[in-house]
């Protein structure tokens, strides 16, 4: 029995796959997304972006791509949506008199 190593200075063989992919994410979405090897499975893709769509939305959009995607198996992705929001933009929303 042998064990695989991904190893980082190299990139996998789908790579270039996914890197067309995510491209045609960030046009049809309208925000940056990018892909990074899974944390959660072993050998998958995790797409990742800030704000903007849902991850229901971004599977819709990746859906409604079709053809474009392929050689992109879609349930062999996972998703991330991360939020830039932090505690000091939320204070520049709340009403001075609010705040004290």
């Amino acid at each position: 029995m042998s064990t695989r190593v991904l190893r980082i200075s190299r990139p996998r063989g789908d790579a270039g796959l996914v890197c067309r992919f995510v491209h045609q994410l960030t046009i049809r979405s309208g925000v940056a997304v990018s892909a990074r090897p899974s944390p959660q499975r072993r050998g998958e893709w995790q797409i990742v972006w800030s704000d903007g769509p849902t991850i229901g939305t971004m599977r819709q959009y990746a859906a409604d791509l079709g053809r474009a995607v392929a050689g992109v198996d879609l349930d062999h992705l996972t998703w991330s949506r991360a939020s830039r929001s932090t505690p000091t933009d939320v204070s520049r929303v709340i009403p001075r008199a609010m705040t004290g």
